[in-house]
């Protein structure tokens, strides 16, 4: 295993459970679990799907479709 892995894990571990503790949290509950989540999503699609090679538009039109479902997750459409 790569350094660059081992420490992405290790983040990625931190963020899950940062994301369990704050699903006891009343307030906001749903942003802070999205805003996690899309985190550790462009963090492993970054770094395992090479997405961090791949062509401008491609990187943004990722970003931009995690964005949306995100947003329509959070307001519940």
């Amino acid at each position: 295993m790569d350094r660059r892995d081992l420490i992405l894990l290790i983040i990625l571990l931190a963020l899950t459970a940062s994301s369990y503790l704050a699903s006891g949290s009343p307030n906001q509950t749903v942003w802070i679990i999205l805003a996690i989540t899309a985190v550790k999503f462009i963090s492993v699609a970054f770094q395992y799907m090479e997405m961090k090679h791949a062509h401008r538009f491609w990187q943004a039109a990722l970003v931009f479709l995690l964005a949306l479902y995100a947003v329509l997750v959070g307001f519940g459409i």
